[in-house]
C-alpha cells in the first residue's frame, strides 16, 4: 500500500480494498510475465534454454519500481505467468515446475536485496549505484545458477558445472542489459507545454544526434573490419552517449547495442574470429557483452548525480530558503528571460508589489520565529492565487513581487484583489496555537506592450504600493503606466 492508502490509527483495515488491489496486481504481473516469457520461449532451441529471456529482468524491474510491498498473491500471479507460458508452448509439468523455480528464485533474491538499498541507488542516480547493481544482479544470477545445477542434469542431461555456468551467464546478461532501462525509466508526467516542447525540439539538432550516429558507425565498422576487437567499436559511442544523454536514454541505447551484438554474432553479421562451438566460449562472449554495458552506465550514473548536484546548487542560488519562492536574483533572472522571449512580439505585462502590513510588529510582539512562519505561510497563500505562468519572488524582508506575463489590466486587478482578500481571510497558526491574521498592501503596474525595462515596470508598481500603504493598507492600488520599449 502507498502512504495515502494506510488507514488511520485505530481504524479497521480495508481488507476488501486490499484484496482487490492484490488481485489486480497478481493479474497484471501474470499478464506481464506471460507476454515476455512467450517472447523468450520463441527464442528457445529444441531441447535447450532460450537464447534471450527478458521475463525475469522485466519482472524484477517492475517490482523494484513499485511504491508498495509485493503481496503473496502478486508473487503467485508472477509464477502463474511463467507456468502458463510454458504450458501454452507445450511444456511438460516437471520441466515447467523446475524452470519456474529457477526463474522465481533469482527474482526473489534480487527483489529482497534491492529493497534494502536507498531509492537513489535503486534508480541508479548515485556514483556507486552501478556497484550495487552489479552485486545484486550477481547474487540473483548466482541463485538461479544454483537451481540450474540441479535442473541441468535432470532436464538436459548435462553436468552440474555447466548448469551453473549457463544459468548464471544467461541471467547476468539479461539483468545487466534490461534492468537499467526499467530502473531509470521516467515516470509519466503531464503533456509537455510550449516551453518544454521547444526545449525538446532544440535537443534534436545534429550535435545532439552525433553520439547516436557514432554508435551506428561503430556497429557498421564491426561488420566491415571484423575480428575479436569488433565488439569494442561500440564503446566510444556509448561513452559519448553517457556524457551527452540522460541516464534513461543511455540505458536504452546500451540495451539496443547489446541485443544487436548478440543477434549479429548469432546470425553471422559480426565475425569475432571464433565459431563459439565450445560452451565456455559462448558464455565468455555473453559475459563480455554484459560487462561492456557497465562503463557507459557508470559514466551516466555519475553524470546524473553531478547534474542533480548542480540543479540543487542552482535552486539554492535562485530561491529563498525560507519561503521556497524565487529570491531577488532568481526573480530578476526569470523576469529578464521572459522579457527576452517577448522581443518582437506583442505581449502585455503586469507587475505586483506586495508588502505584508505591520510585519515589524509581528516580529516585535511574537518573535522572529513567528515572523518566519508568517512569511512562509504568506508565500504559499500567494502562490495558490497565481496562474501557472506567473512568477513570484521575495525581494527582501516582507516585500514580494509578482510578474504576470500576458496579464491584462483586468487580469492584474483580479489576481491582486484575490491575493488581498485571501490574506485578510486567512489566519496563520503560530507554534503556541495563536491565530494571526496578516493583511497585505499591493501596488499594480500594467503596460500593454513590452516595457522599456523591468526596473521601470517594478518601479511603477512600487510607487503604487507606497500609495496603497499611505491610504490605509490592506488594499490594491493601480499605478501609472510605465513607458513601453516601442512607442
Amino acid at each position: 500500500m502507498t502512504e495515502e492508502s494506510v488507514p488511520p490509527p485505530g481504524s479497521a483495515p480495508a481488507w476488501p480494498a486490499i484484496a482487490r488491489e492484490s488481485a489486480l496486481d497478481a493479474l497484471l504481473l501474470c499478464s506481464l510475465v506471460f507476454g515476455f516469457a512467450l517472447l523468450g520461449i520463441l527464442t528457445r532451441p529444441t531441447g535447450a534454454l532460450a537464447a534471450f529471456w527478458p521475463a525475469n529482468a522485466v519482472l524484477l524491474g517492475v517490482l523494484v519500481r513499485r511504491l508498495r510491498p509485493t503481496s503473496v498473491l502478486a508473487w503467485c500471479g508472477a509464477a502463474a505467468g511463467f507456468v502458463l507460458a510454458d504450458v501454452v508452448m507445450g511444456g511438460t509439468w516437471p520441466k515447467v515446475a523446475w524452470l519456474t523455480l529457477a526463474n522465481m528464485a533469482g527474482v526473489i533474491v534480487g527483489y529482497l536485496l534491492f529493497s534494502r538499498i536507498p531509492l537513489g541507488h535503486r534508480r541508479l542516480l548515485q556514483p556507486l549505484s552501478v556497484v550495487y547493481l552489479i552485486v545484486i544482479v550477481a547474487m540473483a544470477s548466482l541463485t538461479a545458477g544454483l537451481v540450474g545445477m540441479v535442473i541441468n542434469p535432470l532436464l538436459f542431461h548435462g553436468s552440474r558445472a555447466d548448469g551453473m555456468l549457463i544459468w548464471f551467464t544467461a541471467e547476468l546478461v539479461d539483468y545487466l542489459v534490461i534492468l537499467p532501462v526499467i530502473l531509470t525509466m521516467p515516470t509519466l508526467r503531464r503533456p509537455l507545454r510550449g516551453q518544454r516542447r521547444r526545449e525538446v525540439v532544440l535537443r534534436l539538432d545534429l550535435l545532439k544526434m552525433a553520439p547516436a550516429l557514432t554508435l551506428f558507425l561503430g556497429g557498421a565498422l564491426g561488420m566491415v573490419i571484423s575480428g575479436p576487437g569488433a565488439v569494442s567499436y561500440l564503446v566510444p559511442g556509448l561513452l559519448w552517449c553517457a556524457l551527452t544523454y540522460s541516464l534513461f536514454v543511455t540505458a536504452v541505447l546500451t540495451l539496443l547495442c547489446s541485443v544487436w551484438t548478440l543477434m549479429a554474432v548469432s546470425v553471422g553479421y559480426l565475425h569475432l574470429g571464433s565459431d563459439f562451438g565450445g560452451q565456455y566460449e559462448l558464455q565468455s562472449f555473453r559475459i563480455g557483452v554484459a560487462l561492456m554495458v557497465l562503463a557507459p552506465l557508470s559514466v551516466a550514473s555519475v553524470m546524473a548525480a553531478r547534474n542533480e548536484a548542480l540543479r540543487q546548487l542552482q535552486h539554492a542560488a535562485t530561491h529563498d530558503h525560507l519561503t521556497g519562492v524565487f529570491n531577488r536574483a532568481g526573480f530578476m533572472d526569470r523576469a529578464e528571460a521572459l522579457f527576452r522571449d517577448t522581443v518582437g512580439r506583442q505581449r502585455e505585462f503586469a507587475a505586483l508589489m506586495l508588502d505584508i502590513d505591520h510585519f515589524k510588529k509581528v516580529n516585535d510582539v511574537h518573535g522572529h520565529a513567528a515572523g518566519d512562519l508568517v512569511l512562509a505561510d504568506f508565500a504559499q497563500l500567494v502562490s495558490r492565487c497565481l496562474r501557472e505562468t506567473d512568477v513570484l519572488g521575495r525581494l527582501g524582508g516582507e516585500e514580494f513581487a509578482v510578474l504576470l506575463p500576458d496579464g491584462s489590466a483586468q487580469v492584474a486587478q483580479t489576481v491582486a484583489q484575490r491575493i488581498c482578500d485571501a490574506c485578510a481571510a486567512h489566519a496563520t497558526t503560530l507554534e503556541d496555537g495563536t491565530p494571526l491574521v496578516s493583511t497585505v498592501s499591493i501596488g499594480v503596474a500594467h503596460v500593454p506592450r513590452l516595457p522599456a525595462s523591468l526596473d521601470a515596470l517594478l518601479s511603477a508598481a512600487d510607487a503604487a504600493l507606497y500609495r496603497a500603504k499611505q491610504s490605509g493598507r490592506n488594499r490594491v492600488v493601480f499605478g501609472d503606466e510605465p513607458p513601453c520599449a516601442v512607442p
